[in-house]
């Protein structure tokens, strides 16, 4: 256990706590989702459509860790679908741009708004008031955390050594 004398390695247990719990709550929301819901794959494009606007699907692809096949099926499925919208892009006619459709946007917005009121029902049933209290000031301090995780420093190219 972590004493008050290393912070460092306060901080480091505090790291493996946070992401053990974060994990298995994700993991919980995503297994008591309805059978017939989108998969994580297409609501995470839709997300990451919502969020930051139209994008090509390199990006997409890129954001979800997906190889440029499965990212081609999800998007033909999803544009058969009419949760997404292709075309090509005003100042660079090379690339195709991806957008959210209303229809996207509202079973999006429809399957946050059930995990939210998922996860807010399991906080009344086992929070006291102040507990869920904290447990919001924790999760701005978890946004802090996020947005200070620096990306990875580029690898050096294949066969070079870094210096």
């Amino acid at each position: 256990m972590a004493t008050d004398t290393d912070p460092s390695l306060a901080a480091l247990e505090t790291a493996g706590l946070l992401f053990r719990h974060a994990n298995r709550l994700f993991r919980r929301l995503r297994a008591s989702r309805a059978a017939d819901s989108l998969g994580v794959s297409k609501l995470g494009i839709l997300a990451r459509l919502h969020q930051d606007g139209p994008a090509t699907a390199k990006h997409l692809a890129a954001y979800l860790g997906l190889q440029p096949q499965s990212m081609t099926r999800l998007l033909a499925s999803m544009e058969n679908s009419r949760l997404i919208h292709r075309h090509l892009d005003q100042t660079d006619r090379r690339q195709i741009r991806i957008e959210l459709t209303d229809k996207g946007r509202k079973l999006l917005l429809e399957d946050v708004a059930r995990r939210h009121d998922r996860l807010a029902r399991s906080l009344i049933r086992v929070l006291t008031t102040a507990e869920i209290e904290l447990l919001r000031i924790a999760a701005g301090l978890m946004e802090r955390v996020t947005t200070a995780i620096e990306p990875p420093a580029p690898s050096a190219e294949p066969g070079k050594m870094k210096s």
